[in-house]
């Protein structure tokens, strides 16, 4: 199999050759621009400025050159960011100002951007609502990635993903509101919350579908969609508050790629969610990403038992405890784990989430030497490839 046929086997549930693996395939699957540069380091590669994967979180894709060194499968088709007007404070913050109003602060010292004003605050009304901009894409965008979506379908053999966008119904709004008075809102203002709701939904789904338009034809994975409602612990919304009210929203949104793209769909959703697998399950969800083997309710042994043939995993590779802290044995331990739970079938391996700005660049190239020889990649070509740069 080449890496287009095996990623589509794998969320087909297919028998694959080897188990797929994802490198900085979508915007939740890259690096932090600290640990992206110290990992170049490490490979003796010279710097370079990598293309920005989400500003707010800092992470990057990865160079060609180190895609290949890992044996990625995928290859990201992604919107240049823009509508961000950054500056630095006279205490050293930066902030950045969205087009929609929004304001995201990184404080000295900090790693991240943390929402600092919502562009809703204050009375909810329906003028306000409706005053939202929304980002712009510029023509010349939409001619770029479909032109590299269509080099990469017609001249690699690699997946291509289209990354850098999600509809959220739940996620979206709480952006604009903040999360507390959102959740206010569902209670005390409940039309107001749906017609916020619905205002984020169109304008979405009209960027969306200028994305799609380009790119549809061209693209075999589309990560359009996901929410984030469960914790570590357990879910945070309740479950039939979502079915009743947020469900049809992300049916809505899986109709509406559906009808533009033959793609797979990958649905994000970090957390203990377990108990919205079968609702992702019900409304034709391919893959769930990041597979957060580690919050409650995620045993993978377990996921793969109930649910693996009605529904892939994408991730798994443990980012908060394992890859920062533990030894490169410990990441060869935990890759064995999530390739021995989840796979053979119906799994592409990947960090779970983007590789935060402490890990080691040993337990990177851990995480893929391993994840080579335990997907059953050639283990003399890992053998002579990894250690080369390393030395």
């Amino acid at each position: 199999m080449n890496s287009r046929e095996r990623v589509l086997a794998a969320l087909s549930h297919e028998t694959v050759d080897r188990i797929p693996i994802d490198f900085c395939g979508h915007n939740d699957s890259c690096i932090h621009e600290i640990a992206y540069q110290r990992l170049r380091e490490y490979l003796h590669l010279s710097p370079n400025t990598p293309v920005t994967a989400n500003r707010l979180e800092s992470v990057v894709y990865a160079a060609e050159e180190i895609l290949r060194l890992f044996h990625s499968d995928t290859r990201a088709v992604y919107l240049p960011v823009r509508d961000l007007n950054e500056t630095l404070e006279t205490d050293g913050s930066h902030l950045l100002t969205w087009s929609d109003g929004s304001i995201w602060r990184k404080p000295v010292g900090e790693y991240y951007f943390y929402l600092h004003t919502t562009p809703l605050q204050g009375e909810l009304t329906s003028e306000a609502i409706s005053a939202i901009p929304w980002p712009t894409i510029k023509d010349e965008d939409l001619t770029a990635i479909r032109d590299e979506a269509r080099r990469l379908k017609l001249e690699t053999n690699y997946a291509v993903v289209m990354s850098g966008f999600l509809i959220m119904p739940v996620g979206g709004p709480q952006l604009w509101r903040g999360v507390e008075q959102w959740s206010i809102d569902t209670i005390a203002q409940t039309k107001l919350w749906i017609q916020m709701t619905e205002a984020y939904l169109e304008r979405a789904f009209a960027q969306a579908d200028k994305i799609l338009e380009a790119v549809g034809e061209f693209i075999d994975v589309a990560y359009f969609i996901g929410d984030d409602i469960a914790t570590q612990r357990g879910s945070w919304l309740n479950p039939s508050f979502y079915r009743q009210y947020i469900k049809p929203y992300h049916q809505s949104a899986m109709d509406f790629i559906r009808a533009r793209t033959d793609a797979k769909i990958i649905f994000h959703m970090c957390g203990s969610a377990r108990e919205f697998i079968p609702d992702l399950i019900d409304i034709g969800v391919d893959a769930i990403n990041p597979v957060q083997t580690t919050a409650t309710g995620m045993n993978p042994f377990e996921l793969k038992r109930e649910y693996s043939r009605d529904i892939a995993f994408w991730g798994g590779i443990d980012t908060q405890q394992v890859l920062p802290f533990g030894t490169p044995q410990d990441v060869e331990g935990e890759v064995k784990r999530i390739v021995c739970s989840l796979g053979p079938s119906g799994l592409v391996l990947a960090s779970c989430h983007n590789i935060q700005f402490d890990v080691p660049p040993e337990n990177i190239v851990a995480m893929f030497q391993s994840g080579g020889i335990y997907c059953r990649i050639k283990q003399d070509s890992i053998a002579k490839e990894i250690p080369h740069f390393c030395k």
